[in-house]
């Protein structure tokens, strides 16, 4: 629980939410660097509470178990941030992301099948 307990990780857990995401496209939603969103990424990977999965020059992230989304929603609800579970953060697509989700080329984001709904992003 501490290691979700961080403001930075529960953001970067909700906008991944029920969908597989890459790094430049949490660089875009979350405004911040490659590097603060990757290495916050390894600590969860190595945790369990991603995966990744490579496609071309992409590495995709996605919960390593899709019902994780009700416990980080309570993360950052008890952590005073209840806002974030209904914000920008779980939008798709996004203006001016550069990710392939994103982009007008390309097709539609995968969504994990979940029962749970995800709200729209953090703002």
């Amino acid at each position: 629980m501490r290691l979700i307990g961080q403001s930075s990780r529960i953001r970067i857990l909700l906008a991944i939410g029920k969908r597989e995401v890459c790094v430049c496209h949490l660089e875009t939603v979350l405004n911040q660097r490659q590097a603060f969103i990757s290495q916050h990424l390894k600590q969860l990977r190595e945790a369990g509470f991603v995966i990744t999965e490579r496609k071309s020059r992409h590495i995709y992230y996605r919960l390593s178990d899709p019902n994780l989304i009700n416990l980080i929603r309570s993360t950052a609800a008890l952590t005073g941030n209840p806002d974030w579970i209904d914000s920008a953060l779980t939008n798709r697509p996004i203006p001016n992301c550069p990710c392939p989700e994103c982009s007008s080329t390309s097709i539609c984001p995968r969504e994990v099948n979940v029962s749970v709904p995800f709200s729209e992003p953090i703002a």
